[in-house]
């Protein structure tokens, strides 16, 4: 018999941070986050700034129309706690995809 580890999914607070900005568009968490992630890797789709402990944690967004997984690869000074700020290439796409999912949502932890 087999016993399940049960799912963990706290609420989170959501938000963006980018590379490009294009005018008209919300500036989010600001912009031109063009480089490194803080694991050293290259911001990309999928990554997202968390507080330092979370670094590495891999996530899923509750109601993501990309259905998009995450992984805690980023820091930023304004992120602290359940935060999650996603990473994305233009505040165009950040503000679209904000406005879908809103600034709080249950995030379901991945192994």
């Amino acid at each position: 018999q087999t016993c399940a580890l049960p799912i963990y999914r706290p609420m989170a607070t959501v938000s963006f941070y980018y590379c490009e900005e294009i005018a008209s568009y919300s500036s989010g968490d600001g912009g031109g986050f063009c480089g490194l992630a803080r694991d050293g890797s290259q911001v990309r789709g999928g990554v997202a700034a968390c507080d330092v402990a979370y670094l590495g944690q891999r996530f899923l967004i509750e109601g993501d129309p990309s259905g998009r997984s995450y992984v805690c690869a980023d820091t930023g000074s304004a992120v602290h706690g359940l935060h999650r700020d996603i990473w994305f290439m233009s505040n165009r796409d950040g503000w679209t995809w904000q406005q879908s999912v809103g600034e709080q949502a249950v995030i379901r932890i991945l192994p």
